[in-house]
Protein backbone atom coordinates (compact mmCIF):
# COMPACT_ATOMS: atom_id res chain seq x y z
CA UNK A 1 0.00 0.00 0.00
CA UNK A 2 1.58 3.38 -1.05
CA UNK A 3 2.24 5.47 2.02
CA UNK A 4 -0.34 7.94 2.66
CA UNK A 5 -0.35 11.89 2.66
CA UNK A 6 -0.12 13.55 5.94
CA UNK A 7 -3.05 15.26 7.56
CA UNK A 8 -3.05 18.27 9.96
CA UNK A 9 -6.65 19.24 11.42
CA UNK A 10 -7.36 23.07 12.44
CA UNK A 11 -9.12 24.11 14.90
CA UNK A 12 -9.31 28.47 15.39
CA UNK A 13 -11.18 31.10 16.46
CA UNK A 14 -10.22 32.88 13.23
CA UNK A 15 -13.56 33.07 11.58
CA UNK A 16 -14.44 32.90 7.91
CA UNK A 17 -14.49 36.85 7.53
CA UNK A 18 -10.83 37.07 7.43
CA UNK A 19 -7.77 36.19 5.49
CA UNK A 20 -5.76 34.51 8.84
CA UNK A 21 -7.07 30.72 7.90
CA UNK A 22 -6.03 30.94 4.37
CA UNK A 23 -2.93 32.27 5.21
CA UNK A 24 -2.57 29.33 8.03
CA UNK A 25 -3.08 27.09 5.32
CA UNK A 26 -0.71 28.64 2.74
CA UNK A 27 2.35 28.14 5.08
CA UNK A 28 1.33 24.66 5.84
CA UNK A 29 1.52 23.78 1.83
CA UNK A 30 4.56 25.36 1.64
CA UNK A 31 6.50 23.66 3.66
CA UNK A 32 4.76 20.69 3.33
CA UNK A 33 3.24 20.23 -0.13
CA UNK A 34 1.63 16.80 0.21
CA UNK A 35 -0.68 17.86 3.17
CA UNK A 36 -3.89 17.07 3.12
CA UNK A 37 -5.95 19.84 5.61
CA UNK A 38 -9.45 19.23 7.45
CA UNK A 39 -10.71 22.18 8.95
CA UNK A 40 -12.67 21.15 12.14
CA UNK A 41 -13.93 24.51 12.72
CA UNK A 42 -13.20 27.96 12.51
CA UNK A 43 -15.91 29.87 14.31
CA UNK A 44 -15.11 29.00 18.23
CA UNK A 45 -16.10 31.72 20.07
CA UNK A 46 -13.11 34.89 20.34
CA UNK A 47 -10.34 33.63 23.13
CA UNK A 48 -12.83 31.03 24.11
CA UNK A 49 -11.08 28.31 25.23
CA UNK A 50 -13.78 26.10 27.02
CA UNK A 51 -15.70 26.31 23.65
CA UNK A 52 -12.58 24.86 21.82
CA UNK A 53 -11.70 22.17 24.26
CA UNK A 54 -14.86 21.07 24.08
CA UNK A 55 -15.08 21.33 20.05
CA UNK A 56 -11.47 19.42 20.18
CA UNK A 57 -13.09 16.47 22.43
CA UNK A 58 -15.86 15.99 20.17
CA UNK A 59 -14.23 15.60 17.29
CA UNK A 60 -10.80 14.00 17.66
CA UNK A 61 -11.68 10.33 17.71
CA UNK A 62 -12.87 10.70 14.21
CA UNK A 63 -10.11 12.28 12.21
CA UNK A 64 -7.34 9.94 10.90
CA UNK A 65 -5.20 8.15 13.26
CA UNK A 66 -1.90 10.04 13.00
CA UNK A 67 -3.74 12.91 12.27
CA UNK A 68 -1.54 16.69 13.87
CA UNK A 69 -4.03 18.44 15.27
CA UNK A 70 -3.54 22.36 15.45
CA UNK A 71 -5.34 24.20 17.84
CA UNK A 72 -5.13 28.45 17.85
CA UNK A 73 -7.79 29.47 20.11
CA UNK A 74 -4.90 31.64 22.11
CA UNK A 75 -5.93 35.02 24.02
CA UNK A 76 -2.00 34.92 25.38
CA UNK A 77 -0.33 35.41 21.81
CA UNK A 78 2.83 37.08 21.81
CA UNK A 79 3.34 36.58 25.66
CA UNK A 80 5.22 34.31 27.77
CA UNK A 81 2.61 31.37 28.01
CA UNK A 82 4.02 27.92 26.72
CA UNK A 83 3.35 26.49 23.55
CA UNK A 84 3.10 22.31 24.09
CA UNK A 85 3.22 19.20 21.77
CA UNK A 86 1.28 16.85 22.89
CA UNK A 87 1.40 12.78 21.30
CA UNK A 88 -1.27 10.41 22.05
CA UNK A 89 -1.61 6.91 20.84
CA UNK A 90 -4.07 8.03 17.83
CA UNK A 91 -2.75 11.52 17.44
CA UNK A 92 -0.24 14.75 17.96
CA UNK A 93 -1.68 18.28 19.50
CA UNK A 94 -0.38 21.67 18.93
CA UNK A 95 -1.99 24.01 21.12
CA UNK A 96 -1.25 27.01 23.16
CA UNK A 97 -1.00 25.64 26.82
CA UNK A 98 -4.01 27.52 28.27
CA UNK A 99 -6.25 24.38 28.85
CA UNK A 100 -7.37 23.94 25.29
CA UNK A 101 -6.38 20.61 25.71
CA UNK A 102 -7.38 19.33 28.48
CA UNK A 103 -10.82 17.52 27.68
CA UNK A 104 -8.92 15.54 25.53
CA UNK A 105 -5.82 14.92 27.53
CA UNK A 106 -8.26 13.59 29.85
CA UNK A 107 -9.71 11.21 27.87
CA UNK A 108 -6.42 10.11 26.12
CA UNK A 109 -3.57 9.59 28.67
CA UNK A 110 -0.51 11.22 26.75
CA UNK A 111 2.72 9.59 25.92
CA UNK A 112 4.40 12.77 25.93
CA UNK A 113 4.63 16.41 26.34
CA UNK A 114 7.20 18.44 24.77
CA UNK A 115 6.81 22.61 25.95
CA UNK A 116 8.47 24.93 22.97
CA UNK A 117 11.82 25.70 23.24
CA UNK A 118 12.38 29.05 21.07
CA UNK A 119 16.10 28.86 21.35
CA UNK A 120 17.05 25.78 20.05
CA UNK A 121 18.64 26.21 16.85
CA UNK A 122 15.94 23.44 14.83
CA UNK A 123 13.01 26.03 16.21
CA UNK A 124 14.80 29.48 15.52
CA UNK A 125 15.68 28.10 12.08
CA UNK A 126 12.25 26.72 10.73
CA UNK A 127 10.48 29.86 12.04
CA UNK A 128 10.31 33.40 11.20
CA UNK A 129 12.92 35.25 13.93
CA UNK A 130 10.73 38.49 13.02
CA UNK A 131 7.33 36.77 14.01
CA UNK A 132 4.50 38.78 14.70
CA UNK A 133 3.55 39.44 18.38
CA UNK A 134 -0.44 38.87 17.21
CA UNK A 135 -0.19 35.99 14.70
CA UNK A 136 1.42 32.88 16.07
CA UNK A 137 -0.93 30.63 13.73
CA UNK A 138 0.95 32.06 10.81
CA UNK A 139 4.71 31.94 12.19
CA UNK A 140 4.25 29.56 15.09
CA UNK A 141 2.32 26.95 14.56
CA UNK A 142 1.89 26.54 11.34
CA UNK A 143 5.42 25.76 10.86
CA UNK A 144 5.58 23.37 13.53
CA UNK A 145 2.57 21.74 12.44
CA UNK A 146 4.05 21.34 8.76
CA UNK A 147 7.83 20.52 10.10
CA UNK A 148 6.21 17.47 12.04
CA UNK A 149 4.03 15.98 9.16
CA UNK A 150 7.41 16.40 7.01
CA UNK A 151 8.72 13.71 9.86
CA UNK A 152 10.37 15.70 12.51
CA UNK A 153 10.14 14.67 15.90
CA UNK A 154 8.30 16.06 18.70
CA UNK A 155 11.20 16.18 20.66
CA UNK A 156 13.58 18.31 18.43
CA UNK A 157 11.10 21.31 19.48
CA UNK A 158 11.89 21.69 23.20
CA UNK A 159 12.25 20.05 26.49
CA UNK A 160 9.50 16.94 27.46
CA UNK A 161 7.31 18.41 30.47
CA UNK A 162 5.68 16.21 32.66
CA UNK A 163 1.65 16.43 33.43
CA UNK A 164 -0.63 15.93 36.18
CA UNK A 165 -3.85 14.40 35.96
CA UNK A 166 -6.66 16.79 34.43
CA UNK A 167 -9.76 17.00 36.46
CA UNK A 168 -13.24 15.57 34.65
CA UNK A 169 -14.48 18.18 33.24
CA UNK A 170 -18.09 15.72 32.73
CA UNK A 171 -20.92 15.09 35.46
CA UNK A 172 -21.69 11.80 34.88
CA UNK A 173 -23.34 11.41 38.61
CA UNK A 174 -24.87 13.60 41.14
CA UNK A 175 -22.22 14.55 43.51
CA UNK A 176 -19.66 14.48 40.83
CA UNK A 177 -18.28 18.13 42.41
CA UNK A 178 -18.18 19.14 38.82
CA UNK A 179 -19.83 22.58 38.39
CA UNK A 180 -22.67 22.56 35.52
CA UNK A 181 -22.43 24.97 32.54
CA UNK A 182 -22.94 25.10 29.20
CA UNK A 183 -19.75 24.33 26.91
CA UNK A 184 -21.44 25.58 23.58
CA UNK A 185 -24.77 26.33 21.03
CA UNK A 186 -24.39 24.87 17.52
CA UNK A 187 -25.73 25.99 14.64
CA UNK A 188 -29.43 25.03 15.25
CA UNK A 189 -29.26 26.93 18.40
CA UNK A 190 -29.19 23.38 20.70
CA UNK A 191 -27.56 24.23 24.46
CA UNK A 192 -24.82 21.30 24.77
CA UNK A 193 -24.18 20.89 28.47
CA UNK A 194 -21.21 19.23 30.36
CA UNK A 195 -23.59 16.10 31.79
CA UNK A 196 -22.83 13.38 30.45
CA UNK A 197 -25.43 10.35 29.51
CA UNK A 198 -23.82 7.54 27.43
CA UNK A 199 -27.03 6.13 26.19
CA UNK A 200 -29.78 7.74 24.85
CA UNK A 201 -32.83 8.16 27.81
CA UNK A 202 -33.10 10.18 30.85
CA UNK A 203 -30.12 9.38 33.36
CA UNK A 204 -30.69 7.58 36.66
CA UNK A 205 -29.38 10.75 38.12
CA UNK A 206 -31.29 13.67 37.38
CA UNK A 207 -34.60 14.23 36.39
CA UNK A 208 -34.46 17.72 34.30
CA UNK A 209 -32.45 20.41 34.16
CA UNK A 210 -33.05 24.48 35.38
CA UNK A 211 -31.51 27.02 32.98
CA UNK A 212 -32.20 30.39 35.26
CA UNK A 213 -35.12 30.06 36.33
CA UNK A 214 -36.84 27.53 33.16
CA UNK A 215 -37.20 24.12 34.35
CA UNK A 216 -36.90 21.69 31.52
CA UNK A 217 -37.65 17.98 32.48
CA UNK A 218 -39.21 16.21 29.36
CA UNK A 219 -36.88 13.75 27.68
CA UNK A 220 -37.05 12.77 24.15
CA UNK A 221 -35.09 10.33 22.08
CA UNK A 222 -34.92 11.97 18.47
CA UNK A 223 -35.39 16.12 17.56
CA UNK A 224 -38.92 15.02 16.04
CA UNK A 225 -40.57 13.57 19.01
CA UNK A 226 -40.66 17.19 20.81
CA UNK A 227 -43.60 19.10 20.50
CA UNK A 228 -43.22 22.64 18.98
CA UNK A 229 -42.02 25.76 21.15
CA UNK A 230 -41.13 23.14 23.80
CA UNK A 231 -37.63 22.79 25.53
CA UNK A 232 -36.80 19.38 25.88
CA UNK A 233 -33.56 17.31 27.32
CA UNK A 234 -31.73 15.09 24.53
CA UNK A 235 -28.62 12.77 24.82
CA UNK A 236 -26.47 13.88 21.77
CA UNK A 237 -24.26 12.54 19.74
CA UNK A 238 -21.48 12.94 21.44
CA UNK A 239 -22.89 11.78 24.80
CA UNK A 240 -24.02 15.13 26.51
CA UNK A 241 -27.50 16.48 27.70
CA UNK A 242 -28.50 19.35 25.13
CA UNK A 243 -31.61 21.12 25.65
CA UNK A 244 -33.19 22.10 22.41
CA UNK A 245 -36.84 22.97 20.20
CA UNK A 246 -38.02 21.10 17.74
CA UNK A 247 -37.72 23.35 14.76
CA UNK A 248 -36.44 25.91 16.80
CA UNK A 249 -33.14 27.74 18.20
CA UNK A 250 -33.12 26.81 21.70
CA UNK A 251 -30.56 29.48 22.38
CA UNK A 252 -32.77 32.05 20.99
CA UNK A 253 -35.87 30.66 23.15
CA UNK A 254 -33.95 30.30 26.46
CA UNK A 255 -30.46 32.53 26.63
CA UNK A 256 -29.96 35.73 27.60
CA UNK A 257 -26.24 35.48 28.67
CA UNK A 258 -24.55 32.10 28.44
CA UNK A 259 -23.65 32.76 32.08
CA UNK A 260 -27.26 31.60 32.75
CA UNK A 261 -26.78 29.65 35.88
CA UNK A 262 -27.11 25.52 35.13
CA UNK A 263 -28.63 23.50 37.79
CA UNK A 264 -29.23 19.99 38.17
CA UNK A 265 -32.99 18.69 38.94
CA UNK A 266 -32.89 15.67 41.30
Amino acid sequence: MPKQPPVIALLTDFGARDHYVGVMKGVLLSICPDVRIIDICHEVAPQSIAEAAYLLWASYAYLPVGTIVLVVVDPGVGTQRDIVLARTKRNVFIAPDNGVLDYVLWQEKPLEVIALNYRSSLVEKMIQRKRSTTFHGRDVFAPLAAHIANGASLRQFGRKTPRGNVAEPFITKRDSGVEPKILHVDHFGNIITNIMQPQNGSPSFIRGIALGRKVIDRWIKTYAEAPLETPCLIVGSSGLIEIVVNKNSAASMLLSSHKLSLKLIA
